[in-house]
C-alpha cells in the first residue's frame, strides 16, 4: 500500500503476484510513481541517495508545509507485506531453533518524519528459543537453565550475571541478534 507518495495522495494497495504482475492505466495515472516507492522499499544497495525516502522530494508537494508543521501521528507512506517461504523459515529457525518462528507474513512500513522502517508482525515463540539456547549452550545446571528461562526479553539475557563462559557466550549470540548483525537484509 502506498500512501501520501509524490502523486498518489490517498492510499493505493496492489497485491504482487508470484510470477507476473501487470500496471495498467492512463498516462499520469501513478505507475511509475508506484514503482518508486516500491523500489524505494526494496533497493538492494542502501547507500544509493536516489533510493531512499525524501520527505520534501517525496510527499505530495501542494500538502507538504501543513504536513511538516501538524503534530498529529503520522500514516505510513508504504507498508509491504511479505510472505516468508518454507526454506526461509527453515533457515531462520536453523539459526534460532525449531519451532521458535510463528508467522507466516510480516510487514514493513515507512514514515516520513520518523525517517525510518518499522516491520510488524514478527511472532516468536520466546519458550522454544530459550531451549533452543539451553541445547546449544549445553548448560546442564539446572540454576544456568532457569537464568534464562525466567527472561521474557532478549534484553534480558544480556543482562544475566555470571562468569561462566557458555553463559557468556550465549549473551554475545543474543547481542548479536539484538544489533542485527546476523546480516538478516
Amino acid at each position: 500500500t502506498v500512501n501520501k507518495y509524490k502523486s498518489i495522495q490517498l492510499p493505493q494497495t496492489v497485491r504482487i503476484e508470484n510470477d507476473i504482475t501487470t500496471f495498467v492505466g492512463m498516462n499520469e495515472a501513478g505507475k511509475t510513481v508506484f514503482l518508486e516507492a516500491i523500489a524505494k522499499m526494496n533497493y538492494f544497495d542502501g547507500n544509493d541517495k536516489d533510493f531512499k525516502f525524501n520527505i520534501i522530494h517525496d510527499y505530495p508537494r501542494k500538502e507538504l508545509v501543513k504536513f511538516q508543521k501538524d503534530n498529529s501521528p503520522e500514516q505510513e507512506a508504504i507498508k509491504c507485506c511479505y510472505r516468508i517461504s518454507e526454506k526461509l523459515k527453515h533457515e531462520m529457525e536453523s539459526e534460532l531453533g525449531e519451532g521458535t518462528i510463528s508467522f507466516e507474513e510480516f510487514t514493513r512500513a515507512y514514515k516520513y518524519k520518523e525517517d525510518k522502517y518499522s516491520v510488524g508482525n514478527v511472532q516468536t515463540n520466546i519458550k522454544k528459543y530459550w531451549d533452543f539456547l539451553i541445547s546449544k549452550y549445553q548448560l546442564n545446571k539446572d540454576e544456568d537453565k532457569q537464568k534464562i528461562i525466567v527472561c521474557k526479553t532478549l534484553e534480558e539475557v544480556t543482562k544475566i550475571e555470571s562468569t561462566d563462559e557458555k553463559i557468556l557466550s550465549l549473551k554475545k549470540d543474543v547481542e548479536t541478534l539484538i544489533n542485527n548483525s546476523n546480516d538478516w537484509s
